[in-house]
């Protein structure tokens, strides 16, 4: 499954209910979240639900801002969030991270903290 900024609208109660609708198979995951909403919540929900999500180190361009004013919203948000746009955002693009997420038992255990082989 692959998702990109739609985390911020479609929460980790809409994410459930898609991992459940799937009954014993669980897909991987990859989830393009724009820099100014956190990612916390979610990876928590995925976690209950058997999943192991790491952070990508690198951002990714999504699009151009609509507007200045879309811009102004989005620094405003990120400044409170303590988020830092200098060179990314503050440039006029939006970024997003990368978080991928796959479910435990894909290496034959539960055990969260083994290491994928």
């Amino acid at each position: 499954m692959i998702s990109t900024g739609c985390v911020g609208y479609v929460t980790e109660r809409t994410l459930t209910r898609v991992v459940r609708a799937q009954g014993s198979r669980r897909p991987w995951m990859a989830h393009f979240v724009l820099r100014m909403f956190p990612f916390d919540s979610v990876e928590r929900t995925l976690a209950s639900l058997g999943y192991r999500t790491v952070r990508v180190d690198e951002v990714f361009r999504q699009r151009r801002f609509a507007s200045a004013q879309e811009q102004a919203l989005v620094l405003d948000r990120m400044s409170a969030a303590g988020v830092d746009p200098r060179g990314l955002e503050a440039e006029g693009w939006l970024y997003a991270q990368l978080y991928l997420s796959r479910p435990y038992d894909i290496t034959g255990t539960n055990d969260p903290n083994r290491e994928p082989s």
